[in-house]
């Protein structure tokens, strides 16, 4: 007889998946066999599984992952980096073996999506100095529901300018980039922005308008259901998650 249990894992949270194991109705077939049990934490494409199986009369042997992404592991609670290049739903399995030879085997999904990068009319681009600047980055306001949205400013030098950007900061609120100092003329500046949401129905983005010395950014966190359906609460996705402005100072 095959029991099913149904899970579900997001960004961090539960959300659907279904597992199935042999034996009896409480899982467990005579002989106690292990039970498989594990949590998955995601943010953007990096995932952390935890194992929680457990084996009442005996021990765990063997852990064999597969990520649903034709990657494999045995490692007890191994990490996982997924290279998927719009948001995308995989289903890890974990099969657990016991000293005795008897195994069980759970799946749950997982929700993975690449952060959000500047785009400039719908395609990729980077701010470029064309003098030599001080850069400021304030945040301008933020209409979001999801914590941990994450900014980091990756090219020339890596920054991270905030880990909870819908709820830790007053608006506006700004930062300096480089200690200060001026980027050269003809600096590109990159950053992405990690989307925290555990809902996400689309990928996170990311949209730059204006030129030197002021841009503005637009990031929109990839919750909600694209088009004007109404039991989303407007149109999506609707850019105003998050507004920056990037400042050069000659």
């Amino acid at each position: 007889m095959r029991v099913c249990r149904r899970f579900a894992v997001g960004l961090g949270v539960s959300l659907l998946a279904t597992a199935c194991s042999s034996g009896g109705t409480d899982l467990q077939s005579p002989g106690s066999p292990p039970v498989a049990d594990f949590t998955a934490s995601c943010s953007s494409l990096d995932c952390t599984f935890t194992d929680h199986s457990t084996q009442p009369e005996g021990s765990i042997s063997s852990w064999q992952w597969s990520f649903g992404d034709g990657a494999t592991a045995t490692d007890q609670s191994p990490t996982h980096a997924y290279a998927v290049t719009t948001v995308d739903t995989m289903t890890a399995t974990l099969t657990v073996t016991d000293n005795g030879g008897g195994a069980d085997t759970l799946s749950k999904d997982v929700i993975v999506a690449p952060p959000a990068r500047f785009m400039c009319n719908g395609s990729p681009c980077d701010i470029i100095l064309s003098q030599s600047a001080v850069v400021t980055v304030t945040l301008q306001a933020s209409d979001c529901h999801a914590h941990n949205d994450v900014l980091i400013i990756t090219s020339p030098v890596v920054d991270t300018l905030f880990t909870d950007g819908c709820y830790v900061f007053p608006v506006p609120h700004t930062f300096q980039l480089n200690g200060g100092n001026s980027f050269a003329a003809g600096t590109h500046l990159q950053a992405e922005v990690i989307s925290g949401s555990t809902e996400l129905s689309f990928t996170p983005s990311m949209r730059v308008t204006g030129s030197f010395p002021t841009w503005t950014l637009e990031f929109d966190d990839g919750q909600g259901c694209p088009g004007a359906d109404p039991t989303c609460g407007g149109l999506e996705p609707d850019f105003n998650d998050l507004v920056l402005t990037v400042t050069a100072t000659p």
